[in-house]
């Protein structure tokens, strides 16, 4: 039996530690990031919050040698990043980004947050926390960039934005699996129309690793 191809939406480096070796694998992010200017307000926030890895990238690239606030991260993935500024106080457990947020807006009270997102973040944990407590730092900018992918038994998807810009240039087929990082991530495939979609337990690699051999499994039965 010919061993099933996967389709990951990332490049190669983040494919090498989630992918079994031997598989078969596409590895291709379907959206571009572009950094934006920004300027930090007169006084931090006692809280600074990064949804994801690439909000970290972003805010990093043009702030340097400054005191930092408490640092807190959606998952392990991005905290391991973060952990490279500072120690960082709070991560998110769990694929549900509305528990995560519940979670730290309970963890942060009453104190204020500044938080490095996207420019067309949905804001989901910003919305679990009043709105006096939230301050948004817009730092980057993400496009779809798809391209057409033939030849996958599985689709991995690494976030919602990149669920939507597969859809421009594929189809989900009946016969394929798909896999979820996280929540959002799995309500964007179910929406757009994926039929067969398993959610990493955790916004981590090694969950998400864990649950593409679980899937991968699945083929051989």
């Amino acid at each position: 039996m010919k061993s099933p191809t996967v389709f990951i939406s990332s490049d190669v480096s983040f494919a090498r530690d989630v992918v079994p070796e031997g598989v078969t694998c596409i590895a291709k992010s379907m959206i571009s990031v572009q950094h934006l200017p920004f300027q930090l307000p007169d006084s931090l926030p006692p809280w600074l919050f990064f949804s994801s890895r690439e909000a970290v990238r972003a805010f990093f690239a043009q702030v340097e040698g400054i005191p930092l606030p408490k640092l807190a991260a959606i998952g392990t993935g991005t905290a391991a990043l973060l952990k490279t500024r500072g120690p960082v106080l709070f991560t998110g457990e769990g694929p549900s980004t509305p528990d995560t947020a519940r979670a730290f807006a309970r963890f942060s009270e009453p104190h204020g947050v500044l938080f490095p997102c996207a420019e067309n973040s949905l804001r989901t944990v910003q919305q679990a926390l009043p709105s006096e407590r939230v301050t948004d730092l817009v730092c980057y900018r993400t496009t779809e960039a798809p391209v057409t992918i033939t030849g996958a038994d599985m689709l991995v998807f690494t976030s919602p934005s990149n669920v939507r810009a597969f859809v421009l240039q594929n189809a989900f087929l009946p016969h394929q699996r798909a896999v979820a990082m996280g929540e959002a991530t799995a309500l964007e495939l179910h929406r757009l129309g994926a039929a067969r979609v398993e959610v990493a337990p955790a916004p981590s690699r090694e969950a998400l690793r864990n649950t593409i051999i679980k899937v991968l499994s699945g083929y051989s039965t």
